[in-house]
């Protein structure tokens, strides 16, 4: 089955015209203030795309480093358009408040995190990316502004962070056996805890199911103490589980 392109209109071509003609308004609008800046502003706004490329980078590169979905370009970006935003703001536009700009600057950075934040069956996944995007947006509005020790500071406390996460999750990465007895008062209940163990990614070496007075599963399984603990945490605070007894 053969598809036919749909041939272009006149009315495609008026639209990228139309679009063509704006950006060009723009940019030109935003060109000539630009020029009108003292040399020294000029050389500022230069500095500051350079900044926050090369901070922007170091926090990309460290989560592309560790394989994350918002990986070097996105985190790059944010940092980039943070900081262009917030110096015209300061610099290109007297009459507008450099704060209300800020501010929604901050909160765009904050839907971008939202987005890929995603709440399901009693498990919330995306924080972390959530956060990246965040500190990539606060360390442009800071270099946008001109407070390049407060965005040194906040990029090296950000890496200093991740480099603790990695050394714990490494020294943390020893698998144990752990033995569990489980009481569900519901079999949906016991549906929410076998998808909880396949969520937390245990190694499930042996499985018992009884039914007594409630339905009791007696689950081994190897994993990481921290998962273990997570695991058994988030057992304690889950709606129709009774009692957790480690066997």
């Amino acid at each position: 089955m053969s598809i036919k392109k749909r041939p272009d209109s006149p009315r495609d071509f008026e639209r990228v015209g139309m679009s063509v003609i704006f950006f060009v308004c723009l940019y030109m609008r935003w060109y000539n203030r630009f020029m009108l800046l003292s040399f020294s502003d000029q050389i500022g706004f230069l500095s500051v795309c350079l900044g926050a490329l090369f901070f922007g980078g170091l926090l990309g590169m460290e989560r592309e480093y560790r394989q994350k979905p918002v990986g070097f370009r996105p985190v790059l970006l944010v940092c980039l358009v943070s900081a262009v935003l917030t110096f015209f703001a300061f610099h290109l536009s007297p009459k507008s408040d450099p704060a209300h700009v800020v501010s929604q600057v901050i909160l765009g950075v904050g839907l971008l995190g939202g987005a890929v934040m995603v709440y399901a069956r009693q498990f919330l996944k995306g924080l972390k990316h959530a956060i990246g995007i965040w500190v990539a947006g606060s360390v442009g509005v800071l270099m946008g502004g001109l407070f390049w020790q407060a965005a040194i500071l906040l990029t090296f406390v950000s890496l200093c962070c991740s480099l603790v996460s990695w050394i714990f999750c490494k020294s943390s990465a020893i698998q144990n056996l752990y033995s569990l007895s489980i009481d569900a008062r519901t079999m949906s209940a016991l549906a929410v805890v076998e998808d909880m163990i396949e969520k937390f990614g245990l190694i499930v070496e042996q499985k018992r199911m009884m039914k007594q007075d409630s339905l009791q599963l007696d689950v081994t399984y190897t994993a990481t103490s921290l998962t273990h603990h997570l695991f058994v945490k988030r057992l304690l605070h889950t709606r129709g589980v009774g009692d957790v007894r480690v066997v």
